[in-house]
């Protein structure tokens, strides 16, 4: 997110390494971890070099960023013995949307200022679903950071930031829980960068 305000944003996601969501949408359970991932704060190091600007990065391919990170999924998934899910077109519009929107309107949430939740976005879109499920998560494209836990580290490519986001996941019951559950036969990712190479990434998950 851009401008003056950008570091504290990032770093008021990164005061508390996840919060979970539950709601119960029209008798449907709709599960959601919200999660700061591990490109929380950008660091400054001691020789003064801190964030690129936007023309020192190379940009991020969203869309190959997006089958990254489905990917990895399906290889945790497949590596614990359960079966992928299947990459759904429609599902990552609706993610990509999210994603695109929180950076617009400047919020971090699972639910729109409207109150629209992810059971709602889904619904008022061409993909059918009994029940949805939903991960975000925040991180830095080529911008040095340091993780709440105080490791430092740079995401430099796609799978980079692919495994970066698997492992924070796997780390988070609740993420953990949503990402391999039985229940969900597919999958969209969506993600958007600001200007300043930060990463939202909505994943969604559909029955």
């Amino acid at each position: 997110m851009s401008g003056d305000g950008s570091d504290e944003r990032a770093r008021g996601r990164a005061s508390a390494d996840y919060l979970v969501a539950a709601a119960v949408v029209g008798g449907v359970v709709l599960l959601g971890s919200l999660l700061v991932a591990s490109g929380a704060d950008p660091f400054v190091s001691a020789a003064g070099d801190g964030q690129e600007t936007q023309s020192e990065r190379d940009p991020l391919n969203t869309t190959a960023a997006e089958r990254a990170i489905a990917a990895a999924v399906n290889d945790e998934r497949r590596a614990r013995g359960l079966s992928p899910v299947e990459y759904e077109p429609g599902l990552a519009t609706v993610a990509r949307n999210h994603s695109a929107d929180m950076i617009a309107r400047d919020y971090y949430a699972h639910v729109s200022p409207e109150g629209n939740a992810a059971f709602e976005r889904v619904q008022s879109s061409s993909v059918s679903c009994s029940s949805v499920g939903e991960n975000i998560a925040a991180t830095w494209w080529q911008t040095p950071f340091e993780s709440t836990d105080g490791e430092r580290g740079r995401h430099t490519t796609r799978e980079e930031l692919a495994d970066g986001l698997l492992e924070q996941w796997l780390t988070s019951p609740d993420h953990r829980e949503n990402m391999l559950s039985t229940e969900w036969e597919r999958t969209g990712v969506g993600v958007a960068v600001t200007e300043d190479g930060e990463v939202l990434v909505t994943q969604n998950f559909c029955d």
